[in-house]
């Protein structure tokens, strides 16, 4: 049974030139498909790219090994999302992948989980690995400090890329020429982008530094800032969803990040 990866590919900036590029986080996704596809025949590579077909950086994930890519039109300005996940509806991958976040700009990260709402699959984020078997698939997601986690999820399923994933190949010359890019039908109804999040001038000041002694190793140096702990905060263990949410409200209600308004749902009814 041929299982498959289709891999959303975005268009980057270049933050020096401004040149369009492949997105990071996108050519590393493209390259965990490849890979998991060079070494099993049963895994095919599908890559979708929401946008105009005109951007020569297309070509370049051509380049890295791709037959044809499908471009969905959407005009600048519009949401991506809903003509990603009808595309997704009508194609049933088995995974769907995309970059966790771009690094060109100012990234919310929402495209993969708000495609998985769309879709009600189960979304794994920071993924620097995948393994496909008949009904799962096995990911390794990066957390910090180098540390790493195993999950198991059952298909289809939505993964984002992590910054830490393998590095992408160099694109090929030959093969970006040699390959094709499709124009799929355009979305019934265009949907203007709405953020969902509200933008204002940043309040205090940020955390100093961890203080070291200048004479001290580069090792003693960089254990003194990784060993250095946060103040504050609590651990919530053994209670229910309900008693953990109402934790999480308090807190961010005390930070100032929930609208003044919302500090009445931290206290229980």
């Amino acid at each position: 049974m041929t299982q498959r990866i289709a891999v959303a590919v975005a268009v980057g900036r270049h933050p020096g030139t401004g040149r369009a590029r492949r997105c990071p986080l996108s050519s590393r996704a493209l390259e965990l498909a490849l890979r998991l596809s060079a070494s099993s025949e049963r895994v095919e590579v599908m890559a979708v790219h929401a946008g105009t077909a005109t951007s020569a950086a297309l070509r370049d994930y051509l380049g890295m090994g791709l037959g044809r890519l499908t471009v969905i039109p959407v005009a600048e300005g519009d949401d991506i999302v809903p003509a990603l996940a009808a595309w997704c509806q009508d194609h049933r991958p088995d995974v769907f992948l995309c970059g966790a976040r771009t690094l060109d700009g100012a990234g919310s990260g929402e495209v993969p989980y708000r495609v998985a709402a769309l879709l009600d699959q189960p979304v794994v984020s920071e993924v620097v690995d995948l393994t496909l078997r008949d009904h799962e698939v096995t990911v390794l997601q990066a957390h910090a400090k180098g540390r790493r986690r195993r999950l198991v999820s059952s298909l289809p399923v939505v993964l984002g890329a992590a910054p830490a994933a393998p590095a992408p190949r160099y694109p090929a010359f030959a093969l970006s020429r040699r390959g094709r890019i499709i124009e799929a039908p355009a979305p019934a109804r265009p949907v203007p982008f709405r953020p969902r999040y509200e933008v204002r001038p940043g309040t205090g000041s940020p955390a100093a530094a961890a203080k070291t002694d200048p004479d001290a190793s580069a090792a003693e140096r960089l254990a003194a800032v990784l060993s250095t702990a946060a103040g504050g905060g609590s651990v919530v263990a053994g209670c229910s969803a309900d008693e953990v949410a109402h934790q999480l409200i308090q807190h961010l209600a005390g930070l100032g990040v929930l609208p003044a308004g919302s500090k009445a749902m931290t206290e229980k009814e």
